[in-house]
């Protein structure tokens, strides 16, 4: 027995939990995540055990319990207890799971709640078990939907839901916003028209569609990263070199006429004399 359950967040969102009172509520949850219930969602415990582990009265138990059946989200036969929504939250398509779930089946004491259980879920269950198996509840739904999925399923309808997807069948809108939402950089539109041009020729099932739409939009991300070209070096400006002083050679003459200058102008500032540099 799994030492874990599975509860989607859209659980609480579901208008149907919603509507219940806060003791329902608890007594719900209790069914789905309480060390009782097998891998099936079949659970066999007294009034007194569930009031003395959720602290409600017996009395809340039991209206609780009567208002879940006649709402037809558990099958009572004396002292077990079905969960009908039980399977589906636990989010698994792993086949080492549906093979248990198989195996435990027989062991269901309650032949009314193995009717039940057949009932809903006859892809599972049935004598020739269908491609579609899947036992997790599709995102984004809510419990009321999935049982009003299952009421109209047949197996011809799971054998249809493989057929490649063709113009006429669009995505629905909220999985195309969450897509384009997550790849940004991939113009999904254009994918899903080349997955619909594989699958048309491949001709290949695909069980799970909203991950294997987020899984061919990964690799198209890794493709469009590994073909972008390079971008263009910054061009380098070169450094720009102070202008070097020019220096010369001046020859004896020129020293000598240069310091006969400095003696005269040194003699004029001291009063002998006038000075010119144009002077001889």
């Amino acid at each position: 027995m799994a030492t874990y359950r599975t509860i989607r967040m859209s659980f609480w969102n579901d208008p149907a939990i919603e509507s219940l009172p806060p003791a329902d509520k608890l007594l719900y949850l209790y069914l789905f995540t309480c060390p009782h219930a097998n891998n099936l969602g079949v659970l066999s415990v007294s009034l007194r055990k569930m009031a003395f582990e959720t602290g409600l009265s017996e009395d809340a138990i039991q209206r609780g319990l009567a208002a879940f059946e006649s709402s037809g989200r558990i099958v009572r036969d004396g002292g077990h207890v079905w969960v009908c929504g039980f399977i589906r939250h636990q989010c698994s398509t792993s086949p080492k799971i549906l093979t248990s779930l198989r195996a435990l089946f027989p062991t269901v004491e309650s032949a009314a709640i193995r009717a039940a259980i057949l009932e809903r879920y006859p892809h599972l269950f049935g004598a020739a078990p269908y491609p579609s198996d899947r036992v997790s509840l599709p995102s984004g739904e809510s419990e009321r939907e999935v049982e009003k999925e299952t009421l109209i399923r047949t197996p011809e309808r799971e054998g249809a839901s493989f057929a490649p997807p063709v113009e006429e069948t669009p995505l629905p809108l909220h999985l195309l916003t969450a897509l384009q939402r997550d790849f940004p950089d991939v113009d999904v539109d254009a994918e899903i028209v080349r997955i619909r041009d594989w699958q048309a020729k491949k001709r290949q099932p695909v069980r799970n569609w909203a991950s294997f739409l987020r899984t061919w939009l990964s690799n198209a991300v890794r493709v469009r990263a590994a073909h972008a070209a390079p971008a263009p070096a910054a061009p380098v400006t070169p450094a720009v070199q102070p202008e070097q002083p020019v220096f010369r050679t001046y020859s004896e003459a020129e020293k000598e006429h240069s310091r006969t200058l400095a003696r005269r102008a040194l003699d004029a500032l001291r009063g002998n004399g006038a000075f010119s540099p144009d002077m001889p």
